[in-house]
């Protein structure tokens, strides 16, 4: 199962998802991921791998009923 970093914002509104262990090659950072700002907090996830073939809007509303509700 894949871990997402959600960036969320209020009312458990996702804003963003970044998936850490999908860089790779030459000239990527070593590390990468959300950084919160007011109001908003990053949590992580594990999603099954179905879920990462859904477009965002999809996505961002299998997590907010899934593992923010």
């Amino acid at each position: 199962m894949p871990k997402v970093q959600v960036l969320v914002g209020d009312g458990n509104k996702v804003l963003g998802t970044f998936r850490p262990d999908g860089l790779e090659g030459n000239g990527v950072p070593a590390q990468a991921g959300f950084r919160a700002g007011p109001g908003q907090r990053v949590v992580e996830v594990n999603l099954d791998d179905s879920a990462l073939q859904l477009n965002p809007d999809s996505l961002h509303q299998k997590i907010e009923a899934e593992h923010l509700a």
